[in-house]
């Protein structure tokens, strides 16, 4: 790994092959930080257009693009939103089964993004994980509302390409007049511990055609695609966080803080947000599929899941690398604290 680490800024004197070879070896440990910028070097001596060289195919270039989406949402998470009040307004935050603040924009195209965070205790995070991993039983517990008509109504996993790297397309219901949405995510889990001591995790739409055509137009003429860009970071939870500071819960003194953050952006491709679906979406709709998914990532720990429970038994190796990744952040934040 340390090699892998070094490759990342190699010299002129490593061949385009070597360089190449070793990317596709920092991929396969979920290094796309790595393997992008050993990709973007070699496209680089090609006056830096990477589809102009003859050894860089999609997959290459693929690897560029998560590496910059990568960092782009590190510098995003891995900075306290009070540090930017201009940005972020505060919906608010939360003491009670769990410490939780949200944070929200929306820019001058009227998208939304809204930012969440939530301390966890270490013994939760498998379960966390599987409840995100296993888009296939999305449907189990995702929130939905009658009044206004707000919810997943169908979530498939299409392809699969790594740990915690895949398509899934999902159908979301939305409230008269909005048309209802499609979305094919494409989501991937990077490991970033080497470089900012995290494991991230993003999902973004693809567009039309992408993904060897497995991304189809809208089914019908009331759909629409709908725009998406979640960022998410797991790291150990600084212990002067300002949820910490304010909190009433009893964290597990054996056990250790995780500290996830979540960013989504949405893109609904209307002219015009009404505040009334802006605090419809951080209030009730994010605040309640955070909710969700806590609840569920506990029951999944209580063993009250089992189909989550045999998933976690049959993709024992991505769960064991998450149990052991995770250890090595802990380490490496003990010897910063020394």
């Amino acid at each position: 790994l340390c090699q892998l680490n070094k490759m990342a800024t190699k010299d002129d004197e490593t061949s385009d092959e070597e360089m190449l070879r070793l990317a596709k070896e920092a991929a396969s440990e979920e290094k796309y930080i790595v393997a992008g910028n050993l990709c973007k070097q070699v496209g680089d001596r090609h006056d830096g257009d990477p589809s102009s060289h003859p050894l860089l195919t999609e997959e290459h270039e693929r690897w560029i693009v998560m590496a910059e989406q990568t960092e782009q949402v590190m510098k995003d998470l891995l900075v306290d939103p009070s540090e930017s009040p201009e940005y972020w307004k505060k919906q608010g935050e939360s003491h009670g089964h769990r410490d939780t603040m949200i944070h929200y924009h929306v820019d001058s195209r009227n998208r939304l993004t809204c930012r969440i965070e939530t301390p966890i205790e270490s013994s939760l995070l498998l379960p966390i994980i599987s409840v995100f991993n296993e888009t296939d039983l999305h449907h189990t517990w995702m929130p939905s509302w009658s009044v206004p008509k707000v919810g997943i109504k169908e979530s498939n996993k299409l392809g699969e390409y790594g740990r915690g790297h895949q398509l899934i397309y999902m159908y979301v219901q939305l409230p008269f007049p909005l048309h209802d949405r499609e979305v094919y995510e494409h989501v991937y889990a990077v490991d970033a511990i080497d470089s900012h001591n995290c494991i991230a995790i993003k999902a973004l739409s693809s567009p039309v055609g992408s993904f060897e055509g497995l991304v189809k137009e809208p089914t019908g003429k009331k759909v629409r695609q709908l725009g998406l860009d979640v960022g998410f970071t797991i790291r150990p939870c600084p212990l002067d966080h300002h949820l910490l500071e304010t909190s009433k819960a009893n964290y597990p003194e054996d056990e250790k803080l995780i500290l996830l953050s979540l960013q989504q952006w949405v893109d609904p491709h209307v002219s015009f947000v009404p505040q009334t679906m802006q605090n419809f979406f951080t209030r009730n709709f994010m605040s309640s599929l955070w909710g969700g998914l806590l609840k569920v990532a506990e029951e999944v720990r209580e063993n009250k899941r089992p189909d989550h429970a045999k998933a976690i038994a049959e993709k024992k190796e991505l769960y064991d690398w998450v149990e052991a990744r995770v250890q090595v952040m802990f380490d490496n934040m003990e010897i910063e604290q020394k």
